[in-house]
């Protein structure tokens, strides 16, 4: 038995002043096929989910951070929440392209409408799409279709081996 089988979760507390509740952060690897024999890698978390305004001046921007920018740093006040984010250089949505050739993403803002898009190639087109998939409350799901090279060669072994990082990560920074 592997320690994270088929979909790795990863977990973790943060305090969301704004609800006056600790909230636990989940974030789900998983692999997958759709109807059209589409494989494809998935990230799912609950987090805050983006609008319109992140994903077209930070998202699609390399290099553009929002965890740097003032608009982030006014919303934890706002809120008082203690998110530490990792971004740092504007350009983990690239990194996809390494192993697929289309990224879609469906995010949800707290009490607000879901947000649809697809980004193929690096080079290639951006568009809004119709909502398909369904985030409970907030958070973004992230699909990078794997191109000729990586669909085969990614398992759930693979994700298995994520899975344990992060908690291993985890770990050393709660003991």
């Amino acid at each position: 038995s592997t320690l994270f089988p088929y979909t790795t979760l990863f977990r973790s507390s943060y305090i969301d002043k704004s609800k006056g509740k600790i909230s636990e952060g989940k974030i789900e690897f998983g692999l997958k096929t759709n109807e059209n024999g589409e494989r494809y890698l998935y990230c799912l978390d609950n987090g805050k989910g983006m609008s319109k305004h992140i994903i077209e001046n930070y998202l699609l921007k390399i290099g553009s951070s929002y965890y740097k920018s003032p608009e982030f740093y006014q919303s934890q006040a706002e809120t008082g929440n203690t998110f530490t984010p990792t971004s740092q250089f504007g350009i983990g949505i690239l990194s996809c392209f390494m192993i697929g050739d289309r990224v879609e993403i469906t995010t949800r803002e707290e009490e607000k409408e879901y947000v649809s898009c697809v980004m193929e190639n690096i080079h290639e087109c951006f568009y809004y799409k119709d909502v398909t998939d369904v985030i409970p409350s907030s958070g973004t799901l992230v699909k990078i279709f794997l191109n000729a090279k990586y669909k085969d060669k990614i398992s759930n072994e693979h994700l298995d081996n994520i899975g344990y990082l992060l908690w291993k990560n985890k770990f050393a920074k709660d003991s």
